[in-house]
Order: C-alpha cells, then structure tokens, then sequence
C-alpha cells in the first residue's frame, strides 16, 4: 500500500530517481550551474508532492553526494522545503557504505568487524562445535552478512579480499578437530567454498540472467561481441577503462571469466542448469580454477 501510495512521485521529475521502499535517491550528472538549476527544480517538485499528499520526508537524514575528481567541478547548495541539505562523504544505502570515491574499504571494515562480533559471541555461546553445526552457521550467519549485495561492492584489491577471508577462516578454526589442518583443508572438510569464488559465481550468473533477457537492464550497459571469435558465440565486448571504479564495476570486472567459460556452460538452458555445470566445471573443489593466482589466506 505504502509503494502505491508514492508510485507517483517521479512524475515530472527530469533527473533519474530511483524508489525503494521508504528511500528515494534523485540523481544527475552536473556539468554546469544549469545543471545544478535543473536538480533544485526537481527537488521543488518533490516538495510540492509532499505539500500535495502530505507525506513528510525525514530532512535531517537527507544527504547530498557528489562523485567526480575534476577540480572544475560544480557544487551547488540545495534544499527542499526551505532546508539546506547536508553534504556527506559516507552515507549507508540500503545497508552498503557508499563512500564520494566508491572504494569499498568502509563497507568491508563495518561488515568484518560486526562479524567478528558475532564470532565472539558464538565461541561464548557454545562449548562445542563440530563440523556439521560450523557449516550450518556459516551458511545462515556468517555468509549472508559478509555477501550482502556484494555486487555493488566487490573486491579487487588483495589486501580487501584477505580481510574479507580471514573472517571465515577464523570462522572455520572454531571446529576443534579442523583447527591444525591448513584453510583450504578446513573448506574441504566442510564442503563450503571460499567467499573470492562465491563473488566470482556470483557475477556469472548475473551475466547469464543478463544475457539471456531473464534482468532488465540498460541497453549500453551490456553489449555482445559482433566479430567472430572463438570459443562461444555470446562473448562480451572488453572495453578498455582508465580508472578502476568503472574497471572493477559489475559486470566489466568479469567480462574475462565469461568469455573465457565452456560454450556447453553458457548455452545452459536454465539458471539452475547453469549453476550446475558452473560448480561442476569451475568450482568443483570450492576454489576457482583457471584464473590468477590464488591468494594465500593463511
């Protein structure tokens, strides 16, 4: 009731806004003053909708961004219903740290450091832990806090992908009888793979849905190679960037990862399918195959 009640906030709104929930986020590239007009006038238009169906915003918790390096750059000062909006460097959206220069490292510091919490808790919590019980933790607890929307986010960086590791692999030492055995003998034990290749198939996957037409998305964010290549025939186009934000960014980050997948895997019928002959060929042992050289955890 609440999503039909603000279905039409958009309307007339020039700048991309996005509705999820309770949150709204208006945004806009900025080149010039004109720019910074235009996004004043579009937040006036949501303070008439306010005025209009009496729904009142939170101002104290909205927050303007800017992302960019130039020096050249525009600011603006904006405000809706009279009130100055806050500049930030860090806001927390939909439970993701978003930093003005998009590096994950604020996100993955909050999230390793609530599970290491949680950790803590746990060997408190019980005198004894064996495998199956670890397995069942990792699998509802611990993973799902440190794998939350990791496409936004994922990890490029060594010294971020160990971070992220090490919290499992401390996770993995509560099981007494795994304790001497090293990481990578532990996951085998407990038939739980490492978070890298979980992020890693996770990005496939998105891929494939991309691919396929089973998720919507934006014409140009995803292209497929018109020459002829070898290898299958629903190759992405590589496209050289300068920085590492767009570089690292889903889904170009693992665009060499799926071109380089068996033609039998990408012409999976299903989604399911897909999983499947992806685990069986790429992640059969819970590491990644066929790619850099492994990270050393430890």
């Amino acid at each position: 009731m609440f999503g039909i009640y603000v279905n039409d906030m958009p309307e007339g709104i020039e700048s991309h806004i996005n509705l999820f929930g309770d949150d709204a986020k208006i945004m806009r590239r900025v080149k010039n003053v004109n720019d910074c007009m235009k996004l004043q006038e579009d937040l006036d238009k949501i303070g008439i909708w306010i005025r209009t169906w009496q729904m009142e915003f939170n101002l104290n918790k909205c927050k303007v961004m800017e992302f960019g390096k130039s020096k050249w750059r525009v600011h603006g000062n904006y405000k809706m219903e009279n009130f100055s909006l806050e500049r930030s460097k860090e806001v927390v959206d939909l439970g993701v740290t978003i930093t003005e220069g998009l590096a994950p490292d604020r996100h993955i510091n909050k999230i390793t450091g609530e599970v290491t919490n949680l950790l803590r808790t746990i060997k408190m919590a019980f005198s004894y832990l064996d495998a199956d019980m670890m397995k069942k933790l990792i699998s509802s607890m611990i993973r799902p806090r440190l794998e939350y929307a990791p496409i936004v986010w994922s990890l490029h960086t060594k010294k971020n992908i160990r971070k992220l590791e090490r919290v499992q692999r401390a996770a993995t030492k509560l099981v007494l009888e795994l304790k001497d055995l090293t990481y990578e003998e532990r996951l085998r034990k407990l038939e739980i793979p490492t978070l890298e290749s979980r992020r890693e198939r996770g990005d496939l996957i998105g891929i494939y849905r991309m691919v396929n037409n089973l998720d919507k998305v934006n014409g140009d964010f995803l292209s497929l190679e018109t020459r002829a290549t070898r290898g299958h025939g629903k190759k992405l186009k590589k496209v050289q960037f300068i920085r590492d934000i767009k570089k690292y960014s889903f889904p170009y980050r693992a665009v060499d990862t799926w071109n380089g997948l068996d033609i039998d895997i990408v012409n999976a019928v299903s989604v399911h399918s897909f999983k499947a002959k992806l685990d069986e060929t790429r992640y059969k042992d819970g590491s990644i195959r066929a790619c850099s050289p492994p990270v050393n955890y430890n």
